[in-house]
């Protein structure tokens, strides 16, 4: 049984709310795999939380297995940006352009207003607490490592315990900078919504311009990728976004650790010449 098959199966068991939720998915399977759970509610007319109960009451996890199992059973789709299994790997120069021009169109719906805010936020914190799981974990220990480099007071947890520990303890002076692709991660969003609870200043770096993290941030860091889709290594056509979202949350990272540096030239300059005087004793 397919995963539209999973719903159809499923839909005498769903409340009226719900029920509109499977029509949706059922409706328009290929759109709503490329769409957020924000995205969602509001083509069912209803709530995130309804979504999630809808798609725990029909056997899956929540949303994004749904959308994990509509992509697989789906199939790769034309235009969605991957090439022909065998093409991918024979010629990796056209994967580098492809990869790049999806950064650069990515970057081009980055918020100017939204950006400088995060620059202040970030540069005005008592301490920033960088969190970030699954695929965006290794985006937010780069993001904290390079602010500490530049001498920021940074704290950055790998376990989402902790995380969420530290992040009800920040106050008004801190920042909590989440990183989540698809702006959905449950850990990720418990940190962010307990660091806003606390009266720190939440900035969300995700993919989706609606989500469940850009409700919670302040300061909203999206870049809408085209023909978003779950990448599940299929085959021809798979796509290569999560290689694409990370590359540009990495950018993005990198931006705004130069805005600050530019802000204090001189105290930059101090921190990176300590730095390479440290890293210059790690090697030969």
């Amino acid at each position: 049984m397919n995963t539209l098959e999973r719903i159809r199966s499923g839909l005498d068991a769903l409340t009226p709310s719900e029920a509109r939720v499977a029509a949706a998915l059922l409706d328009a399977p290929d759109a709503l795999v490329q769409s957020s759970i924000t995205d969602l509610a509001e083509v069912a007319g209803t709530g995130i939380a309804t979504v999630v109960r809808c798609c725990q009451r029909l056997g899956f996890s929540g949303y994004q297995e749904v959308k994990l199992g509509l992509a697989r059973d789906l199939g790769p789709r034309s235009g969605s940006g991957g090439a022909g299994g065998t093409d991918a790997v024979a010629e990796p120069r056209e994967h580098f352009e492809r990869v790049g021009r999806e950064i650069t169109a990515a970057g081009a719906t980055l918020d100017r207003q939204a950006f400088e805010a995060a620059v202040g936020a970030v540069s005005a914190a008592h301490e920033v607490l960088v969190v970030g799981f699954g695929t965006s974990a290794s985006v937010a220990m780069d993001v904290a490592y390079r602010l500490q480099l530049l001498g920021v007071r940074t704290q950055h947890r790998s376990d989402p315990h902790q995380a969420h520990i530290v992040a009800a303890s920040l106050s008004a002076d801190d920042v909590c900078f989440a990183v989540s692709h698809t702006g959905a991660t449950r850990e990720t969003l418990l940190c962010a919504t307990s660091a806003d609870g606390a009266g720190a200043t939440v900035i969300g770096l995700t993919s989706y311009h609606r989500s469940p993290l850009a409700d919670v941030a302040h300061h909203v860091l999206a870049t809408g990728i085209r023909g978003l889709q779950i990448n599940l290594a299929l085959g021809d056509g798979a796509p290569e976004l999560p290689t694409v979202s990370r590359l540009t949350h990495l950018v993005i990272g990198d931006a705004i650790v130069a805005a600050i540096a530019a802000r204090d030239r001189d105290s930059a300059d101090g921190r990176y010449a300590l730095n390479h005087q440290v890293m210059a004793e790690h090697m030969l």
